[in-house]
């Protein structure tokens, strides 16, 4: 099994909307998936295909301040249809990110998961991610 990451493009965008409700159930048209891959420059998303079939993605959320001189970037979405798992789909979307942030000069790569998401976060540690002892507040939701 061949698994190959890039960038998305547009012409993916029927099946980054079919990935995305299968893996968040919130149905976006390929519309809006096409604006936002145009549109939105803070965010990078990856995809994974394995065979020339979209198997995943993983979005970044590229985050530039006044008050720092190199930008930082969240792992914000991770997602590996069902039928893929287990065959390093995810990592390689994981590693391609890091590499992505390295090339760019990134300072930093951090994500959110639930403690109780016991694959992802047994993902995240055996790719040396460290757990951070920071709190989460929300508003507005």
């Amino acid at each position: 099994m061949t698994i190959f990451i890039r960038l998305a493009k547009s012409e993916g965008a029927q099946g980054l909307s079919d990935l995305n409700y299968m893996f968040n159930r919130v149905r976006v048209s390929a519309t809006h998936v096409v604006r936002s891959l145009e549109r939105n420059l803070s965010e990078k998303v990856f995809v994974a295909l394995v065979n020339d079939e979209l198997a995943g993605f993983a979005c970044i959320d590229v985050k530039h301040s006044f008050c720092y001189e190199t930008a930082d970037a969240e792992l914000t979405e991770i997602f590996a249809i069902d039928q893929f798992r287990g065959f390093g789909v995810a990592t390689s979307l994981v590693n391609e990110v890091v590499k992505y942030c390295v090339v760019n000069e990134f300072d930093e790569l951090y994500l959110r998961t639930s403690p109780t998401n016991d694959a992802a976060n047994l993902l995240f540690i055996n790719l040396d991610f460290k757990l951070g002892e920071t709190n989460v507040y929300y508003a507005l939701k």
